[in-house]
């Protein structure tokens, strides 16, 4: 059982490197400035869309070039604000029709014995807000969201409370990475 879970570790990594990659290629070949010019003066919409894909481990590297980009002519307020609604609706449907999945691969990660006392240990109490701030952390970051998702599922949180967590979460997110790209652009 371990070393299915390995085996997907290893799996993840690698599409985790793969789109960074990817992300790195289409940001010399200039990809997303042509998309966003063909976007032309939608950029609301670009920075909704964008912010679609922040959330995916297969999608976060190309998103966050895109913001980025967007960043440079629209208001870095405005492109992190509209860019985290569409992370936090992505965020909100994979938690409301995966959440109990995304748990069980987490607590997956631990003998059964084990698993029971843990999951256990995390519903109530400091604990229980412990792993909601680790999730939003998740959230915030440019890790996938999917893993941060599975630790709000391990802490048993509600759907009510995931979608603002999860809006103010992605904006700050959108907001730091759009702050760091601006700092390294010549």
């Amino acid at each position: 059982m371990k070393k299915q879970y390995l085996r997907h570790l290893l799996r993840d990594l690698l599409i985790v490197a793969v789109s960074i990659a990817v992300a790195v290629w289409l940001a010399r070949l200039g990809a997303v400035e042509k998309f966003l010019a063909l976007a032309g003066g939608f950029k609301i919409l670009a920075s909704f869309v964008a912010g679609l894909f922040f959330t995916s481990i297969f999608t976060t590297a190309p998103a966050m070039v895109a913001l980025a980009v967007l960043a440079r002519d629209f208001p870095p307020l405005w492109v992190a604000a509209i860019g985290a609604v569409g992370a936090a609706l992505v965020d909100f449907l994979i938690f409301r029709f995966v959440r109990d999945d995304l748990a069980k691969d987490a607590a997956g990660m631990f003998r059964s014995k084990i698993r029971k006392k843990f999951v256990r240990l995390f519903h109530h109490g400091f604990l229980k807000w412990l792993l909601v701030l680790l999730g939003g952390v998740i959230i915030a970051s440019p890790l996938p969201d999917e893993l941060g998702l599975a630790i709000l599922g391990l802490a048993k949180i509600k759907s009510r409370v995931l979608l603002p967590l999860s809006y103010i979460m992605n904006f700050i997110g959108i907001l730091a990475i759009i702050s760091v790209a601006r700092l390294f652009s010549f």
